[in-house]
């Protein structure tokens, strides 16, 4: 992609549509110019423009000029931001306002697929803020450092944190751990994986880009016994890996016996609660 290419995106990100992001565009390097030499430069029809002129003045990120001919200037890009950043606060503290009172129903045992990176790591966020006991996670290093303080945050609060890494990184948990062969795990998978389950009660796995901006697959449930599975899953991997590297390292049975009774925190809890 152009650097235009990525401007464009960009201004699409924040709402507007194609036609009005190129109209701004064009607008920011060519000012005071009127509708019809737009439609002309961008090669568009002059009603797809006036239309999108006209939403932009809507917007507040285009004014017109009084006289005979409309002359347009788009706004310059930081007031535009400040204009769109208070406008999302007011609607978000109206929705917020207005919503805050549905329940969802609790026993809900279905499986949902994730198909947006910002709502997985939303996902990620309220469940990491959910947990009242443990959190169990498997972090590829981009999810690793955007949920750290997040998880550090859980762990002074009193939650049990297992997490498997793939790079260093200053997280306060009961036990972290980094796989031997995590070059060739991360080689091997194309994208970002993040994995989390929370209290036996509730998993989120998501495969990201590489660039975390776009999801390849995502799940997330409240089904608690596939959560039990997804939980056991993790223990038991940490747990022999763990083991394995001990017995390596010609740990003492003291030692070994030690760390088998660390792990046990992370024991499942709750086996009727499906």
């Amino acid at each position: 992609m152009t650097k235009k290419d990525d401007q464009l995106s960009a201004l699409v990100d924040l709402g507007f549509t194609a036609t009005e992001a190129a109209v701004y565009l064009f607008l920011m390097q060519e000012p005071d110019v009127s509708g019809y030499r737009v439609s002309q430069a961008l090669a568009l029809p002059a009603t797809q423009v006036y239309n999108a002129i006209e939403s932009l003045v809507q917007k507040g990120a285009v004014i017109i000029a009084d006289g005979k001919t409309k002359f347009c200037r788009a706004l310059d890009i930081e007031p535009l931001l400040q204009q769109l950043s208070s406008r999302f606060k007011e609607r978000r503290e109206r929705a917020k306002s207005l919503l805050k009172d549905i329940s969802q129903p609790e026993d809900d045992q279905r499986v949902y697929q994730i198909k947006n990176a910002d709502a997985a790591y939303e996902i990620a966020r309220q469940l990491i803020e959910s947990a009242e006991r443990v959190i169990l996670a498997d972090l590829f290093p981009g999810p690793a450092v955007k949920l750290a303080s997040l998880l550090n945050q859980a762990k002074a609060r009193g939650i049990r944190l297992c997490v498997r890494l793939y790079d260093q990184l200053d997280l306060q948990s009961d036990l972290n751990f980094i796989p031997t062969e995590k070059e060739v795990i991360l080689t091997k998978t194309t994208g970002q994986h993040m994995s989390l389950v929370i209290d036996c009660q509730e998993f989120l796995s998501a495969l990201l880009s590489e660039d975390e901006r776009e999801i390849q697959h995502g799940f997330w449930s409240k089904n608690k016994y596939l959560s039990q599975i997804q939980h056991n899953s993790i223990v038991a991997e940490v747990y022999y890996l763990n083991l394995e590297k001990q017995i390596h390292q010609g740990k003492s049975e003291d030692e070994i016996i030690n760390f088998i009774e660390s792990m046990r925190i992370f024991d499942t809890v709750n086996w009727k609660a499906y």
